[in-house]
This record gives structure tokens, C-alpha cells and sequence, in this order.
């Protein structure tokens, strides 16, 4: 059952946690988070008394800049669909999957037959990690990234020693097409009735 909580104040004992520790998503929106086990989003309206200890792990709010990751295309190869092309190694599971459909892991797995696995299935992307595991989505999730180092998908393909299926983390993409990256979901700050605003995350 999901449940939603409502106040004028606050319970004894009610401390900031962590934001990091609401991290499950909302069932009617996966772009944004509803809490976790013990823990509240917290919405609350201008003038309202909460709490001021910091919580640890918390954090400034700026934003870095990475330099542009250049992408290797590997010797052409046959046995792809038309229209699927490489598009980099990427990392995985940094904020969770970045493809959500995985196939069952294969022994004999190859760059091609991942690609048609997925395909076959009406996926516009396929991703291999980790030698064995074939992954199929049709757009990238999570806030997926290149590689700073393209060459950290070193794994052989357990079907095609000559082949790279990733690594430990590390994805490599192909797709029909430049995928489409959706960031993590996050809290909503934007949008809300008049007077309220996001208060963190409550334990």
C-alpha cells in the first residue's frame, strides 16, 4: 500500500535524514521520489516549523562540467539489424540501471546476438556487460554516462573472445540512432500550490 501523510506539526523526534536516503520513486511518476522505508519527502507550506540539524551526507547544490568523451567506433563488423551503430561504453548502476530489460545471462553472448535479442523484442537499444548479460530499453535511464575512459569496456564477449561485452559497471551501447538520456528522478521543486516548498527528507 502507498501512503501519504498529512500535519499541522511535526512528531517528536521527526530529524532530517540524509536526501540520498528518499530514494524510492513515485509509483504514478518515476522521474521523482515519494520516501523510503522510515523516511518522508516533506512538502510544507511558508511558516511552518521544522527541524534545522543538518543531516550527514548533506551537500552544496552546484553543479561541474566534464570535458566531452570522444567515442572509438570499432572495426565495421557484419551481423547487425539496419539502422544499429555503436555508441560508446558507458557506466552502469551509478544512480541505478541505465536499461531496465535484461535478458537472461548467456554464455555464448555476442555484440550481434544481444543487438538482435533486443531488437527482436521492439528495443532500440542493447547494451552487454560483464562478458555474459545482454540489457534492452529504448531510452538510457538514471543520468547514464559515457565512460571518461571509453576503453574500460575490456571484458571479452563470452560468445567472441575477439568482441568487448563491457566490464564490471561498464556498458557497451549500441542503438538505432543517438539514445536518449533521462537524468535520476528527483525531488519536485517547481509546480507546487502557492507557499509550499520542498523541506528534505525526514526520518
Amino acid at each position: 500500500m502507498i501512503l501519504g501523510y498529512c500535519g499541522n506539526t511535526l512528531n517528536a523526534g521527526s530529524v532530517p535524514a540524509a536526501a540520498t536516503d528518499c530514494s524510492f520513486t513515485c509509483p504514478g511518476n518515476q522521474f521523482e521520489y515519494c520516501g523510503a522505508g522510515n523516511r518522508l519527502e516533506l512538502y510544507l507550506k511558508s511558516g511552518t516549523s521544522v527541524p534545522t540539524t543538518t543531516a550527514p551526507g548533506g551537500g552544496g547544490t552546484g553543479t561541474t562540467s566534464t570535458p566531452p568523451v570522444s567515442v572509438t567506433t570499432p572495426p565495421t563488423q557484419t551481423g547487425f539489424p539496419t539502422g544499429w551503430a555503436y555508441h560508446g561504453c558507458w557506466v552502469d548502476g551509478l544512480n541505478g540501471r541505465i536499461l531496465n530489460h535484461q535478458q537472461p545471462d548467456s554464455q555464448t553472448l555476442t555484440q550481434q546476438s544481444c543487438v538482435a535479442a533486443c531488437a527482436a523484442a521492439g528495443y532500440t537499444i542493447a547494451g552487454m556487460e560483464w562478458s555474459v548479460q545482454c540489457f534492452c530499453d529504448n531510452q538510457i535511464f538514471n543520468g547514464g554516462a559515457l565512460a571518461a575512459n571509453q576503453g574500460d569496456c575490456n571484458m571479452p564477449c563470452s560468445g567472441n573472445a575477439a568482441e568487448n561485452c563491457g566490464a564490471g559497471s561498464r556498458m557497451s551501447l549500441y542503438s538505432i540512432g543517438t539514445p536518449q538520456v533521462f537524468q535520476p528522478p528527483s525531488v519536485q521543486t517547481t509546480g507546487l500550490p502557492a507557499n509550499w516548498v520542498y523541506k528534505g527528507c525526514l526520518q
